[in-house]
């Protein structure tokens, strides 16, 4: 396990995502060799019964090209079942969001908008992407376990693609390509493609029973 404390100069995700933007390519090996030292500290603090600081990336810390932060940042679980139930709500079980665009005329003509991504200043929860490697549900106040997969697999998504999805144009990109990630990126395993694309789903129920 990684040490508590880090360095001042401490390297950020945006730092190394710069430095990956520089890289002709990454593959696999990159992306599991940067995250998988993150993913088992998460993975050992679910088996205690805790969550990570995963609501963004700002815990974050890049030591020997490998993410982590903090041991002593993680938390209980923050339960809030009817604010969760609240955000859900507008959704049917079945519906998949993905995918489903809205129109709008202006000045400039017909501008058309994915409603499975959200702006960053919507003040209603609802089931969505979010700009900023966040959790739908953690926008709601509630952050489990399931949230924390969730912005792993954002983390994962990022770096497969080398984007920031705290941008918005790279969150869209990250959105319209989940499904198909070696579309974009032909150096990826099929199979992680396929594990990203189960984590960042957006129907928390639907991913619960896949893990089953």
């Amino acid at each position: 396990m990684l040490e508590d404390g880090a360095p001042e100069n401490a390297w950020t995700l945006r730092d190394l995502l710069a430095e990956w933007r520089e890289a002709d390519s990454v593959g696999t090996e990159d992306v599991l060799g940067a995250a998988l030292p993150l993913i088992e500290q998460v993975a050992a603090l679910h088996e205690e019964g805790l969550i990570a600081p995963l609501n963004g990336v700002e815990a974050l810390r890049v030591s020997m090209g490998h993410l982590w932060f903090q041991n002593g940042l993680a938390r209980e679980p923050q339960i809030d079942k009817a604010a969760l139930r609240a955000a859900d709500g507008e959704h049917a079980p079945r519906l998949d969001v993905t995918g489903q665009y809205s129109e709008r005329r202006d000045g400039l003509g017909v501008q058309v908008a994915d409603k499975a991504i959200a702006n960053a200043d919507e003040l209603k929860p609802r089931r969505a992407y979010y700009p900023g490697y966040v959790a739908w549900e953690q926008r709601a106040g509630h952050h489990d376990q399931l949230s924390d997969i969730f912005v792993l697999g954002l983390i994962l998504g990022g770096l497969a693609l080398r984007r920031n999805l705290a941008s918005d144009e790279d969150l869209r990109i990250f959105v319209r390509s989940r499904s198909d990630l070696m579309r974009i990126n032909p150096r990826l395993h099929p199979v992680l493609s396929q594990i990203l694309e189960k984590m960042t789903e957006l129907d928390r129920r639907r991913y619960s029973c896949r893990r089953h």
